[in-house]
């Protein structure tokens, strides 16, 4: 899923890049629109409904933890903005301001590509395991720290493979407690760390031994 976010990433900012590029040839080419009723509408038809699927993308991705999701509802709010620029340059163009559709095309144009990079600097970030979100990690030691019997709580990772976190922590009990009771403490402190994290898929939890 990571992958398919990056590859969405990549062609929201190849849409930008696009946009500037043909933009920048027009500059010295501009023509004016005769008849601008029909387009004007399917512009801003197109806008509305591509805003619509965006949100209603964003909305979902975000309740279930897809990245792929959430990424792709960017290319769809990206289509908002295409069709903005079409219907503020048909409308300038129209009244015989061909230049201000070039203008707002390559600052849109721009606008897409930050956020297909901000995109694709998620996905890359994710596929390198970099550490998640650091108020998850402070909640997970926490509650680790509230189970009785824990001295200590350290090297605690996360990573997130799609819209699931995988994690391994450490904890320190006291070193003449029987094996059973340590896997007890282990096994109370998965449970806690996990009601705390609904998005932790599972904890590997290594029991270290108190000097």
């Amino acid at each position: 899923e990571t992958l398919a976010s990056l590859t969405v990433a990549v062609m929201v900012s190849l849409t930008g890049v696009g946009i500037i590029w043909e933009s920048a040839f027009a500059v010295f080419n501009p023509e004016p629109i005769e008849q601008a009723l029909l387009p004007l509408v399917a512009a801003a038809t197109s806008a509305v409904i591509y805003f619509a699927i965006g949100l209603y993308k964003l909305e979902v991705g975000e309740e279930i933890g897809s990245r792929a999701l959430v990424a792709d509802s960017k290319d769809s709010l990206a289509d908002v903005w295409a069709g903005i620029i079409v219907f503020a340059g048909i409308f300038f163009s129209s009244l015989g301001y061909a230049q201000v559709e070039i203008i707002v095309a390559i600052v849109i144009g721009a606008y897409i590509l930050r956020e297909g990079a901000k995109l694709a600097k998620e996905s890359v970030i994710s596929l390198m395991d970099a550490a998640t979100d650091p108020e998850s990690v402070k909640h997970i030691i926490e509650t680790a720290r509230n189970v009785d019997g824990v001295i200590d709580v350290h090297d605690v990772r996360l990573r997130r493979a799609g819209a699931v976190l995988f994690g391994e922590m450490h904890i320190t009990v006291r070193k003449d407690l029987p094996l059973e009771h340590a896997h007890r403490i282990s096994n109370i402190v998965d449970e806690r760390v996990c009601e705390v994290e609904p998005e932790l898929e599972s904890m590997t939890i290594h029991v270290d031994p108190a000097s």
